[in-house]
């Protein structure tokens, strides 16, 4: 997408939450909120999606080497992101969906690691295994009441947003 496009796609959530709060318990203003972020999101996700379609399928041969690790990175965060949501959920662990909403941050800027190009994709790519250490780092100390567990689930999502903006920008 251009530039232009991807800033619209970043700030119309924003500001349509912004706009939208008057309204905030009309059933119509949630369903347009949720249709807007859902379409973001769908915009971050759907080229690693697809690749798991083909890496599925026969034609695997035409995802390349970069495309197919970040793929790989992409389902591996994904997968962590709703294991973690469940288990925050489940467990009352409240502390967790934000590490959970972390997780899908990285998993959508290392679903396309293979777009970004130069130095950054080197940076990405090591932010990635040191999100993956830290976000097991913090749901285990979650687990075990641990006192620095929200620091490590803010390190998460802090270098989310931060990897995100990065991947997009690109």
């Amino acid at each position: 997408m251009p530039t232009g496009v991807r800033v619209a796609v970043l700030l119309v959530p924003f500001l349509l939450t912004r706009f939208l709060r008057p309204f905030d318990d009309q059933a119509w203003a949630r369903v347009l909120i949720i249709a807007v972020v859902g379409l973001v999101v769908l915009s971050w996700t759907l080229e690693p999606l697809m690749n798991c379609v083909l890496l599925l399928s026969r034609d695997r041969h035409l995802v390349s080497r970069p495309a197919r690790r970040a793929t790989f990175l992409f389902l591996g965060f994904a997968v962590a992101a709703a294991t973690v949501a469940v288990l925050a959920r489940t467990g009352d662990l409240p502390g967790l969906l934000l590490l959970a909403f972390g997780l899908g941050l990285w998993a959508m800027a290392s679903g396309s690691t293979h777009n970004v190009h130069g130095g950054r994709r080197k940076v990405l790519l090591v932010g990635t295994a040191a999100a993956a250490s830290l976000g097991a780092l913090a749901v285990a100390a979650t687990l075990a009441g641990a006192p620095g567990a929200s620091s490590a689930v803010t390190l998460v999502l802090i270098s989310g947003v931060v990897a995100t903006w990065i991947s997009v920008f690109s």
